[in-house]
């Protein structure tokens, strides 16, 4: 009969390809022995926001009398912007610090971070050579249209840990 070989072979295939193996009964080898008092929780991480940093071609916009954040979007933005983004899928974001130790350096947009469904994290980073002399700085940046509701809050923080105005 040439079934009991076919059998055969197809017992030993489906062994060989499933990592059956057999076993003695004996436990593992231990692993090497760990310290674990050195072990560290994972780091805490949040949902972020794509961004696109504007660059102004033709002259930018004055600056706000104040520090702040700003959401502009299709029904709420200065006339200046209208042709600057296409409203109907994005909305823009303005960034600027009025901390006066920041002044005349440039302002980079890390990351922004959904820390709370209403609350955002805007992280940053300055530069000495990208400012305005004396002037405040800021950034403005396009995000996907309603990625940050009208009653969002935001902390400003540098990528370091601290807290700006």
């Amino acid at each position: 009969m040439r079934i009991v070989p076919f059998l055969l072979a197809s017992a030993l295939s489906f062994s060989l390809l499933t990592g059956c193996e057999t076993s003695t009964g004996a436990d593992p080898a231990p692993e090497d022995p760990i310290d674990l008092s050195e072990a560290q929780p994972a780091q805490e991480t949040y949902e972020e926001i794509p961004f696109t940093l504007i660059n102004w071609k033709e002259g930018e916009p004055e600056r706000q009398p104040h520090g702040g954040v700003w959401v502009y979007t299709k029904e709420k933005h200065p006339a200046m912007f209208e042709d600057t983004l296409d409203w109907d899928k994005k909305d823009m974001l303005l960034v600027q610090i009025k901390d006066e130790s920041y002044m005349g350096k440039g302002l980079k947009i890390k990351a922004l971070q959904k820390i709370r469904p209403n609350v955002t994290r805007i992280l940053v980073e300055f530069d000495e050579e990208g400012g305005k002399d004396g002037k405040a700085p800021r950034r403005y940046a396009e995000i996907p249209k309603g990625s940050v509701g009208p009653q969002n809050q935001f902390v400003i923080q540098t990528v370091d840990g601290k807290t700006l105005q």
